[in-house]
């Protein structure tokens, strides 16, 4: 659209970032998943006030604690775990009526030809706008409760139940932003599929071996799983110089008098 007198007019940057596996004795910083390259809108919370040019912004995320229980669930019934990963997530939230309508520079270096003092008017939720969150995860929640079958339970709102009628369907999906960590039968993986195809792109992992940065180990044939977080462990002793450190049974000292 025009510039016009008076806009306000946010800029933009790209954001790089390479997603990598955790690592091992072959790759010691993890192999490459793959290359990220975001547009992100400057759009900070100082320039965009709650209650003036949003709604909210606060998104829930599902307790680990749900997640453990669910873990538990699927050892205990010999069921899949599957890590949905939802593509480009944010930029499905629709703006809000009725509030100002938001306006981005033009990337450099690829503006219109002819049109290069003109600014883009933002249709949807972006990376870097405060309510991205919010907005993305309204959409996720009408995707998961449309037909009426998936519910969110009283106790964690983060985490959906598969509601099925006469079928012997069971699902369970823990919503952290973009992964969804869902344990389910043949059945209930079928459903969870096409309810997220018809609104998302995404992809699938089976049987992951990380959700949220804590790793899995699990042996199905003799229904136990484990959870740690060795990676993240050693990179910080890697970080603080202090892999070759003693190990202490009591790493604390036990003279410290504790604080109440």
């Amino acid at each position: 659209v025009k510039r016009e007198r008076g806009m306000k007019v946010f800029g933009n940057r790209i954001v790089l970032k390479t997603k990598r596996n955790s690592p091992d004795l072959e790759f010691p910083l993890g192999s490459i998943i793959k290359r990220k390259a975001r547009l992100c809108i400057k759009a900070f919370t100082k320039m965009m006030k709650e209650g003036i040019d949003y709604r909210e912004k606060y998104a829930s995320t599902v307790r680990w604690n749900s997640i453990r229980i669910m873990l538990a669930i699927a050892c205990y019934l010999n069921l899949d775990i599957i890590l949905f990963d939802i593509k480009t997530f944010f930029l499905y939230g629709k703006l809000e009526e009725g509030y100002p309508k938001v306006y981005m520079e033009q990337l450099k270096g690829f503006e219109e030809i002819g049109k290069e003092d003109y600014v883009c008017e933002v249709h949807a939720s972006i990376y870097g706008m405060p309510p991205a969150p919010a907005l993305a995860q309204k959409e996720l929640k009408l995707a998961l409760t449309g037909d009426d079958e998936m519910r969110p339970t009283n106790a964690d709102d983060c985490v959906y139940t598969l509601q099925p009628k006469n079928t012997k369907a069971f699902a369970a999906l823990g919503a952290h932003v973009d992964d969804l960590a869902t344990i389910a039968n043949t059945e209930g993986a079928a459903r969870i599929r096409a309810a997220l195809g018809k609104k998302f792109k995404y992809t699938e992992e089976m049987n992951p071996k990380i959700i949220t940065g804590v790793q899995i180990e699990r042996n199905r044939e003799h229904r136990w799983l484990k959870l740690h977080q060795h990676d993240y462990t050693m990179s910080l002793l890697v970080k603080w110089q202090m892999t070759d450190c003693y190990a202490a049974d009591t790493p604390m000292d036990p003279g410290v008098p504790k604080i109440p």
